[in-house]
């Protein structure tokens, strides 16, 4: 926070006691228009692929299988956003824990299959 040895400091020095101006119409630092704190919420994530590739049927058709795939698929798999502060989640700014944007974060997971029909 600021201070006189940190005067670049993000957030402000704690003074919760100058909103109220109790009739003198002094003390209305809190009571400032100001932009410095709103964040860019836009985001990209890429909630979900999958990569398959199925042999050619003149390679499988001796083993007398019909079809093989193999597949990767992934979950969550990337997000890219600009919010200063990784705690808070782009899609839980306004949805979930009260638009605090703090929200357990999603889970990566990542998943190799294969597939055979006879």
């Amino acid at each position: 926070m600021w201070s006189p040895e940190n005067p670049d400091a993000y957030f402000p020095r704690f003074a919760g006691w100058r909103v109220g101006d109790f009739g003198l119409n002094a003390w209305r630092d809190m009571g400032v228009v100001q932009t410095r704190y709103m964040l860019n919420g836009a985001y990209m994530r890429i909630k979900n692929m999958t990569i398959g590739y199925t042999l050619p049927t003149s390679l499988i058709s001796k083993l007398g299988v019909k079809k093989v795939r193999f597949y990767l698929s992934g979950e969550n798999i990337a997000e890219i956003n600009k919010i200063k502060f990784k705690v808070l989640d782009p899609e839980a700014l306004t949805s979930s824990a009260w638009g605090t944007g703090k929200a357990y974060p999603f889970q990566r997971m990542y998943s190799v299959g294969l597939n055979v029909t006879f």
